[in-house]
């Protein structure tokens, strides 16, 4: 969940990879994956889109590579079974995000499919994909409104940005 700032920060995707692994070291060893997430982040700046960014992250890894498989194939059953399965895991969150992102592609609905799966973490990546992708702007006024602490949230968000 902390790879979209990461590649939203980054210059480019080499870049967002490689703090992508370094952020993602310090707390577990799903290090594909969260190169495959900030890759995601990083393709909305190039035309190729985010399924075949995370496609090239997988480094043979079947964790990762099945799941990604499920969104090629649009199995959202399977997706479903897979998020409930083996919730908390970095495979199954990037995949629910990356569902959200290059499926639904709203925000709203996105991040409410995310939450209907009972992970927190998946709806934080699902919506730093989705809000990547469609911009601050696609973020619901009634949501944002409630946010503690927004001014000082909205200037660091300011501070990363390109």
């Amino acid at each position: 969940m902390r790879c979209a700032p990461i590649a939203i920060a980054a210059a480019d995707e080499r870049q967002a990879l490689r703090a992508a692994r370094a952020d993602a070291s310090l707390t577990h060893f799903g290090t594909a994956a969260a190169r495959a997430s900030a890759a995601l982040v990083a393709a909305l700046r190039n035309p190729g889109g985010m399924l075949a960014a995370a496609t090239r992250q997988l480094e043979g890894d079947g964790r990762l590579s099945r799941p990604v498989g499920l969104v090629a194939a649009r199995d959202e059953k399977t997706l479903r079974r897979l998020a409930r399965e083996e919730k908390g895991t970095a495979w199954a969150t990037l995949t629910v995000g990356l569902w959200a992102a290059e499926v639904i592609g709203d925000y709203a609905a996105g991040v409410a499919w995310a939450i209907s799966l009972g992970g927190d973490t998946d709806a934080a990546v699902a919506g730093g994909l989705l809000a990547a992708r469609h911009g601050a702007e696609a973020i619901p006024g009634r949501w944002l409104a409630q946010l503690r602490e927004r001014e000082r949230i909205d200037r660091l968000a300011a501070s990363i940005a390109p």
